[in-house]
């Protein structure tokens, strides 16, 4: 997968309760095809949307970079949720850095 963009800003409202959440969309390119995927925001550094940021920062931008984006299981209703390779890589070496620095 690579990312044509930084991602834009963007939400949705839920049906059931109303409530607004905050899902960046980011154009993609998957096997040539030119795609808009959308990302719910979290507050987890090891959430699709964390790893995302963390690599968007580590690299200082997303656009033109490609990565690998593995399926970590799929739930009921057509629903996946994914991964991203280099970004569990990426944090845990950041998150070992930390715990150096901090001893």
């Amino acid at each position: 997968m690579k990312f044509l963009d930084d991602g834009t800003p963007s939400t949705y409202e839920g049906k059931n309760f109303g409530r607004v959440t905050e899902q960046p969309n980011f154009k993609v390119e998957v096997d040539g095809e030119e795609k808009l995927w959308t990302v719910t925001k979290a507050r987890a550094v090891n959430s699709l949307y964390g790893q995302i940021i963390f690599l968007g920062r580590y690299h200082g931008s997303l656009s033109g970079k490609e990565f690998i984006l593995l399926v970590k299981y799929d739930r009921p209703n057509n629903k996946r949720e994914y991964t991203i390779q280099e970004g569990l890589l990426r944090i845990e070496e950041w998150k070992q850095k930390t715990r150096v620095e901090e001893n």
